[in-house]
């Protein structure tokens, strides 16, 4: 069975800012992920990790989700309100899912709660996700 990503759930959130609305700003960004399976006693995480995202991984699906586990996802209920942002999401591939996230940020910070049900070859696992990131500088050269 094919696994994905435990901070997939944050590239969700990076992948969903409007042009014109504030978003967050690119550098290198701490990002952090828990996560709680429906019916499960303990909690999967924290999921840390450091990385360098450009303008254009910001703003680009296709990059952000290259490598996490999720295809042909699509966004709909997009919903901008000052500096809270809702939206609904709807992925196919090995494992199809779908759900939605709340997300509160500003330039350098985000946080936030995505829930998503997965199809795991017929059996629906629903998990709670928390979500936050704090951009912590520019990257340097080479840096990922």
């Amino acid at each position: 069975m094919r696994r994905l990503h435990p901070l997939f759930f944050l590239l969700l959130v990076f992948l969903t800012f409007d042009t014109q609305a504030a978003e967050p700003r690119p550098g290198l960004w701490n990002l952090s992920v828990t996560t709680m399976a429906e019916g499960a006693t303990q909690t999967f995480g924290p999921y840390n990790s450091s990385q360098c995202l450009s303008q254009e991984d910001i703003r680009n699906p296709e990059i952000l989700l290259a490598n996490n586990g999720a295809a042909d996802c699509s966004y709909g209920n997009k919903q901008y309100q000052s500096s809270r942002f809702s939206f609904t999401v709807q992925c196919g591939g090995a494992i199809p899912m779908s759900g939605s996230g709340n997300i509160t940020y500003t330039a350098d910070t985000l946080q936030g709660d995505v829930d998503i049900t997965a199809d795991l070859q017929g059996l629906e696992v629903a998990t709670k996700s928390q979500v936050s990131g704090t951009r912590v500088g520019d990257c340097t050269a080479g840096q990922k």
